[in-house]
C-alpha cells in the first residue's frame, strides 16, 4: 500500500509539471495570466515537489536492494522497431540508468554516465552493461538529451512509468540502479551520481563477477 501511494504521488507531480509547462508555453497569447494564473501554477508545482521530496526523503534507503531485478523490455528510444531489453540472466554487472529530459539533474548526470560507460567498455579493470530508461517522456525529448549528453549504450522509452514505477517503484529522478552478475539489484543510488561513485562500483561488481558461473 505504501509504495502505491508514493507511485500516485509522484505521478500526481509530473503530470502537474507538465501542465504547468504546457501553460507557460501559452502565456504570451494570455497576458493578464501572468499575474495571476501563472504565480498560481507556479506556487501549485513548488508544493507538489516539496511533496514528493518529503515522501523520498521517508522512503527506505534500500527499499528493493537485495531483490532479484525485474526483466523488462521496452522500444528503443531512438529506434522504435528495436527493443531494449534486460533479464535476470545477464551473466555480468549492469548498470541501470532512469531519466527523463524534464529532469534538470539528469542533464547533468548523463553525460558522467556517458563518460564511465565508454571508460570501462572492454576495460579488464572493470566492465558493465548500461542500460538506460527515459521515464514519461516525449520521444523528441528524450532523443535530444541523449544525443547532447554523448550516450551511446541502449535506452529504452518508458512513457507511462511501467518500468520505472510498475517494477522498480522509483520515486524521483535519476535513480541508478546497480545490479549485480547473478541479477540481485546491489544498490540504488537516488539523485546524480558522481563518475568516481559509479567507477568504484563497476569495479567491485567485476570482480565478483569473476566468480559467478555463466553456464
Amino acid at each position: 500500500m505504501e509504495t502505491k501511494a508514493k507511485t500516485k504521488a509522484l505521478r500526481a507531480v509530473r503530470r502537474e509539471s507538465r501542465a504547468v509547462r504546457r501553460e507557460s508555453s501559452r502565456r504570451d497569447k494570455r497576458s493578464h495570466w501572468w499575474s495571476n494564473g501563472y504565480a498560481q501554477a507556479l506556487l501549485a508545482l513548488a508544493v507538489a515537489t516539496v511533496a514528493v521530496i518529503a515522501i523520498a526523503l521517508a522512503s527506505p534507503a534500500s527499499h528493493i536492494e537485495g531483490e532479484a531485478a525485474p526483466p523488462f523490455k521496452l522500444p528503443s528510444l531512438t529506434n522504435p522497431s528495436l527493443t531494449v531489453a534486460f533479464t535476470a540472466h545477464e551473466h555480468e554487472p549492469v548498470v541501470l540508468t532512469f531519466f527523463a529530459s524534464w529532469c534538470g539533474p539528469c542533464r547533468k548526470e548523463l553525460p558522467v554516465l556517458a563518460r564511465v560507460a565508454n571508460e570501462v567498455a572492454g576495460s579488464a579493470a572493470g566492465s558493465a552493461r548500461f542500460i538506460g530508461v527515459d521515464v514519461e517522456d516525449s520521444r523528441t525529448g528524450g532523443e535530444q538529451l541523449v544525443s547532447t549528453t554523448g550516450v551511446a549504450y541502449p535506452v529504452g522509452s518508458d512513457p507511462s512509468g511501467r518500468v520505472a514505477d510498475g517494477l522498480y517503484h522509483l520515486v524521483g529522478l535519476p535513480a541508478t540502479i546497480f545490479i549485480s552478475a547473478d541479477g540481485r539489484i546491489v544498490d540504488v543510488h537516488r539523485g546524480a551520481i558522481s563518475q568516481a561513485t559509479a567507477l568504484s562500483w563497476i569495479k567491485r561488481a567485476s570482480q565478483t563477477a569473476r566468480s559467478v558461473p555463466t553456464g
